[in-house]
């Protein structure tokens, strides 16, 4: 029998990728667990918002931190009087399996003696007109980003939502848009995550990644050249448009092999360069030449005990 010969053809469609972010005002809150969020419900009532994982929700209060935030805390005078669930990211399943022991009672991790902890959140409308951002040039702060606090809040107010997740006040009363209806909301923790999982990514082939975990944004019509958009209004959307942009180019990506670096950077030759900068490769010189003379001076040292005794 003869096989079927494939009648698919490989056209290159040039394509629009662009990223227009909000401009709003975030800031590190602390949060502590309330209960879970149908104990703050109505009896009988349906909580509006349900796991992926089918496990309970969480509620969690929300203060701001300082000076003001401690004596908040002591006075329990919270950011609102209800507590929040939260929708989006992971975020119940993270909480659930950081706070929730096997017996299914709310616990905390051990060692840990102050039952507060960080989120970062945006209580605020979005400032002025929506900006035309450089994804790329965003992608690559993001993956130098210091896992800091200071650090994420300084990042999301310069470049936008992180994602689409937002808190919703128990009991719930609407989902619509307003200055206190739909804080949005980061778990720096779930960014960091991130973080990790797309500075690998940018090195592992276009295979995996487009079977595994490639975004593949949908275009629309445009009356001019290219004719085709993607538009994104998120960073982590954003960056993984830029990584499938990427892999279907066949750009070459290398993480840095000084440790502690880590970062990817793109292979613009042929020639095996090994750091992401000028920087870390004198670094890693000048540390292969310390650990030289180290190893240098035990040798000597050794020649020497050995012709004393």
């Amino acid at each position: 029998m003869k096989r079927a010969q494939s009648m698919a053809q490989v056209i290159e469609v040039p394509l629009s990728v662009e990223f227009v972010s909000q401009r709003r005002a975030w800031e590190v809150y602390w949060y502590e667990i309330a209960g879970f969020s149908h104990e703050f419900l109505p009896k009988g009532a349906l909580s509006p918002i349900g796991s992926i994982s089918g496990r309970r929700d969480l509620a969690i209060r929300v203060y701001r931190k300082g000076l003001r935030g401690v004596l908040a805390r002591t006075l329990r005078e919270y950011v609102g009087q209800d507590p929040f669930t939260l929708q989006g990211s992971n975020a119940n399943e993270y909480l659930n399996e950081r706070f929730v022991a096997s017996d299914g009672k709310i616990t905390a991790p051990e060692n840990e003696i102050y039952r507060h902890y960080e989120i970062v959140v945006c209580f605020s409308q979005s400032k002025g007109k929506p900006r035309k951002r450089d994804p790329w040039e965003m992608r690559e702060e993001f993956l130098r980003l210091k896992n800091t606090n200071l650090a994420l809040t300084q990042f999301l107010n310069k470049w936008g939502d992180w994602d689409s997740s937002f808190l919703v006040e128990i009991p719930f009363r609407s989902l619509l848009f307003g200055e206190q209806a739909r804080p949005m909301f980061v778990i720096p923790e779930l960014v960091w995550e991130r973080q990790q999982f797309y500075r690998a990514a940018m090195q592992t082939s276009a295979e995996d990644w487009m079977a595994n975990h490639g975004r593949v944004p949908t275009p629309r019509r445009i009356s001019t050249h290219p004719f085709f958009q993607t538009i994104d209004s998120t960073c982590s959307m954003a960056i993984e448009t830029t990584i499938t942009m990427d892999k279907l180019r066949d750009i070459p990506y290398r993480l840095c092999a000084l440790e502690g670096c880590g970062l990817p950077f793109r292979l613009k030759t042929k020639h095996e360069k090994l750091y992401c900068s000028s920087k870390c490769a004198h670094h890693a010189s000048v540390k292969r030449g310390r650990e030289a003379e180290r190893v240098a001076k035990t040798k000597l040292g050794g020649k020497e005990s050995h012709v004393n005794l």
